[in-house]
């Protein structure tokens, strides 16, 4: 339980610290709420011509990535090396501070997996999302921060 409750931390802290450097005012409370979904397989993949921008992180090469769909704020995350670690998207949105993850345990095989947002994500908001590889509890790397509108 201390080890979730420490991950937990690390996430925030490592997102809010990353989204701290943004233009995109935060606005967070203590009340913000985190929501953590384990991303689901899905056949195929994302329809290019509706994603914003993807998030890519590298570790001893193309580890990840993670990429955003308004439509259903759906978030598509994809592991990229078969490599016994798993890649995560952490995300903020800029109206209420509420924190957005998606895990991917499913690795390389699967191909394209995702989490969608769409009950909980305000619209007309900004949301400022990466990628990330892990092993175990473990950040060993984090993409590039991208920022869209839901």
């Amino acid at each position: 339980m201390f080890v979730l409750k420490m991950r937990k931390i690390g996430r925030a802290f490592f997102v809010l610290s990353v989204a701290a450097g943004m233009t995109v005012a935060l606005q967070g409370s203590a009340s913000a709420a985190s929501y953590t979904y384990r991303a689901t397989d899905v056949s195929g993949g994302p329809d290019w011509n509706q994603l914003k921008a993807c998030s890519y992180v590298n570790y001893n090469g193309e580890a990840g990535r993670a990429c955003f769909q308004p439509n259903g704020d759906k978030f598509w995350v994809q592991d990229l090396k078969a490599d016994g670690h798993h890649v995560e998207m952490n995300s903020q949105v800029n109206v209420n501070g509420n924190w957005y993850h998606c895990l991917n345990y499913h690795g390389k095989a699967a191909g394209w997996t995702s989490c969608s947002f769409a009950t909980v994500v305000p619209e007309n908001a900004r949301i400022a999302y990466n990628v990330s590889v892990w092993e175990g509890d473990k950040l060993l790397r984090s993409g590039q921060l991208i920022a869209a509108d839901t």
